[in-house]
């Protein structure tokens, strides 16, 4: 009796490993690039985050600096950027952050 070779540890020809998805990086680039609809869902998660302004990721803030500039260039102000999902305490930081008064 002939036995066939054990092939389990070998791998598919396409096989790709899985990558780690960083949320982080996934919430900076809703923020950037993403639809109205994941635009608005992270600013929701931004504005809910349970962290003071200063403690957050610096690229996170970069992210809600862009993306808040981006709103305020459309002659927004505080109310654009709180209308556009962003909470009051946020939308006041970010307008701090961007030299502008609400």
């Amino acid at each position: 009796m002939k036995i066939a070779p054990d092939t389990s540890d070998e791998k598919p020809a396409d096989f790709m490993p899985a990558q780690a998805i960083d949320p982080l990086q996934s919430l900076c680039d809703a923020l950037v690039s993403g639809a109205d609809e994941d635009k608005s869902a992270a600013r929701q998660l931004i504005s809910a985050m349970e962290r003071p302004w200063e403690q957050l990721p610096s690229r996170l803030k970069t992210a809600a600096r862009v993306d808040a500039s981006a709103l305020l260039a459309t002659s927004g102000g505080l109310a654009q950027l709180i209308s556009a999902g962003y909470g009051a305490r946020t939308a006041e930081q970010l307008m701090r952050d961007l030299g502008r008064r609400g």
